[in-house]
């Protein structure tokens, strides 16, 4: 079986709604609005599901992911397991910053001041995203959206937009593509996908 995978950002939360960084080394919990966005998700996924079944789900340590993560799977009930090394990018002095004052340094993958430089964060999650997948199992991991920008930029590519809260991503593993071995989608309603061009 190729080593497709399903990738979800976690939903909204209290900094995401204040517009500031939550780095890795900050919690945050959900808002009400959130708990609705992981709801809407686990319907999309369910969706998905029933077409290309998840064997387990893979989370980060934080709250954020393990409260999406708990809700998307409430109907499907697969096993789960926490990943520390899931976490967001430590940013170091970024935490608690508003967006738009660090947006362009983010976007650019500078290192932030006094926390975990790009080039570690990547080679993170790169391999902890990697050792998850294997043909045995399709996994769904919830994570960040800088875990998910990290992993295409191990891949050389430097995505335009960031992930919204609760986006729910189907990667299609295609091993003869040199550059980047998946096809990426967006997961719609009802089981229907659009394919993103990277």
């Amino acid at each position: 079986m190729p080593k497709h995978f399903y990738f979800l950002r976690h939903a909204e939360t209290e900094a995401n709604q204040k517009k500031i960084i939550c780095g890795g080394g900050v919690d945050t919990p959900l808002t009400e609005l959130g708990l609705k966005q992981a709801r809407q998700a686990q319907e999309i996924f369910y969706s998905h599901h029933k077409i290309n079944p998840a064997s387990v789900v893979i989370h980060s340590d934080m709250k954020r992911t393990r409260k999406t993560a708990e809700i998307v799977n409430q109907t499907i009930t697969l096993p789960i397991i926490t990943n520390s090394n899931l976490k967001e990018h430590i940013v170091g002095e970024w935490e608690g910053k508003n967006l738009s004052d660090i947006l362009e340094s983010y976007m650019t993958f500078q290192d932030p001041p006094n926390g975990e430089t790009f080039h570690d964060f990547k080679t993170r999650v790169y391999e902890n995203i990697f050792k998850h997948l294997n043909p045995t199992q399709i996994p769904l991991i919830v994570a960040h959206g800088g875990v998910w920008r990290a992993f295409l930029s191990w891949y050389h590519i430097n995505p335009t937009r960031h992930p919204q809260n609760a986006e729910l991503f189907y990667f299609e593993y295609m091993p003869h593509n040199e550059k980047f071995p998946w096809r990426l989608y967006d997961c719609l309603n009802h089981g229907e996908k659009r394919i993103i061009n990277l």
